[in-house]
């Protein structure tokens, strides 16, 4: 048994408490825009985001690194879902380049190694005027009365930080409560701009 990664699915179990519903969270990332196409939940877990996703995204493909999660998403997931669910491999995908209108990461960024890599994947998954949703938190477990890791709290710099580079820009931040906050990115700014203007 992997202690390690049934430590981390509670922590994150726990910490949806402080959570608005997977719906709410979502509509802000959409900020009242209407997004359409593959919505790509990396990390998914239990499937938290990925299946309320499809309200919104035409396609929706759940990836995780653990294959017991996989397989139990796929025994486990509504009757009326559609969401396709594939395993990664050291943070990559065997999906096509261009594949994602939206990749979305929910508290898994500090578990990520190397994160050079991981950008690299994100932006070859990201179609051109694509975009990157993370959701956070700069709370400590002790502030959301969890067990203290040093692993789960990530301030809002650092992210932009360890995360942007030339092809992959920090569009804007978004408050969800308290407790969380969420950040954008996209790979072309100039699109992303166009697009908020005829928004």
């Amino acid at each position: 048994m992997d202690t390690n990664k049934n430590n981390s699915n509670n922590s994150s179990q726990e910490a949806k408490a402080y959570l608005p519903p997977a719906e709410d969270v979502i509509l802000k990332f959409m900020n009242k825009r209407t997004y359409k196409g593959t919505f790509i939940d990396f990390g998914c877990n239990d499937g938290y985001f990925t299946f309320t996703s499809e309200k919104f995204f035409t396609n929706v493909i759940g990836v995780d690194l653990s294959i017991n999660i996989i397989n139990e998403l796929l025994r486990t997931r509504p009757e009326s879902s559609d969401a396709k669910f594939i395993r990664s491999h050291n943070y990559t995908t065997a999906l096509p380049d261009g594949s994602a209108d939206v990749i979305f990461m929910f508290h898994i960024l500090k578990k990520i190694p190397n994160v050079k890599q991981f950008v690299k994947e994100i932006k070859r998954l990201l179609k051109e005027d694509g975009e990157l949703w993370i959701l956070e938190t700069e709370k400590t477990e002790a502030d959301l009365g969890l067990k203290a890791s040093d692993d789960y709290f990530i301030p809002k710099e650092e992210l932009i930080t360890r995360l942007k580079d030339d092809e992959l820009h920090f569009i804007e931040y978004i408050d969800i409560n308290e407790s969380y906050y969420g950040v954008k990115f996209t790979k072309n700014e100039n699109l992303f701009m166009r697009f908020y203007r005829e928004a």
